[in-house]
């Protein structure tokens, strides 16, 4: 089963009618976070994208293709991709698979201008 932790909250202040900055933190079960992983978010209505990687802690915030720019309103898809190491011989994944699409995921949020962002996701592990 999916179990997926979501917090959404309004941060105080550097909120914007024209979109959000959105951050958060990506734990894996066991409670260690994930470094290294690529976060990105997707609004398949319009295209719309953010990305960015975790730091040691598992934390990250979402940027556009303009630095500095708050991610559009909009429904967005996140999607996950887990550092593995060398190419030719990766490390166990640390996460399941479905994190690899937005449209699997599971994990949406909304930006609707009411100011920036926190997600902080429990991500389910492989083969789930």
């Amino acid at each position: 089963m999916l179990i997926v932790t979501i917090l959404l909250s309004a941060a105080v202040g550097c909120g914007s009618k024209e979109g959000g900055v959105v951050g958060g933190t990506l734990k894996l079960q066991d409670g260690t976070p994930l470094v290294k992983a690529r976060v990105t978010a997707r609004d398949p209505s319009t295209g719309k994208w953010g990305s960015g990687v975790t730091d040691d802690q598992g934390a990250f915030v979402l940027g556009t293709e303009t630095p500095g720019e708050p991610l559009p309103p909009g429904t967005y898809q996140l999607m996950v991709k887990e550092d593995r190491g060398d190419w030719d011989n990766p490390a166990p994944p640390k996460i399941s698979d479905k994190y690899s699409t937005g449209s699997q995921s599971g994990v949406q949020f909304t930006i609707d201008g009411s100011g920036d962002q926190q997600l902080d996701l429990t991500l389910d592990g492989p083969g789930k």
